[in-house]
């Protein structure tokens, strides 16, 4: 399901340089944090546009992030997001099916910590899980039916 292969990036090291940062607070903005290098505290790890963010803190809740370039600062994100890419599979689609109820139930069987808010998703069995996929001309035709045709995922 998934190309993408992570690469670290410490941003403290280009304490001047703008980067548009992917973080879990973020979310719920629908815009990433636009924060200059020496203000984040941790290593993220790279992004490009289009790529599918998973959030694995907390599984239950619904939040997967198609990335896009705001602006032409590098793109960032929390390790809390398990970076999804997959140039076969239209992103749109991609980020319906795994938000889909289907997708959601595989997510939470299998988390790690104690319950609750800190249980986290566990990115190699996540990379696992089959989506059912149409052929890429018919991703784009139709989010809706296309979904509903090809699995559960109905109530997306």
């Amino acid at each position: 399901m998934n190309t993408y292969s992570g690469e670290s990036v410490n941003p403290r090291k280009e304490p001047e340089q703008l980067f548009e940062l992917y973080s879990v607070p973020n979310y719920p903005k629908e815009y990433p944090a636009i924060t200059k290098g020496k203000d984040i505290k941790s290593n993220k790890q790279t992004v490009e546009e289009n790529d599918l963010l998973l959030c694995k803190i907390n599984p239950r809740i619904n939040r997967v992030w198609k990335t896009s370039n705001f602006t032409k600062n590098q793109s960032i994100a929390s390790t809390e997001w398990i970076v999804v890419r997959q140039p076969n599979i239209h992103p749109i689609y991609l980020r319906y099916a795994l938000m889909s109820p289907y997708f959601r139930k595989l997510m939470q069987k299998n988390v790690s910590g104690v319950g609750g808010s800190l249980t986290r998703a566990k990115p190699t069995l996540v990379k696992k899980y089959i989506i059912p996929v149409p052929p890429l001309s018919e991703q784009s035709q139709n989010f809706y039916s296309t979904i509903r045709r090809t699995s559960d995922f109905a109530e997306v």
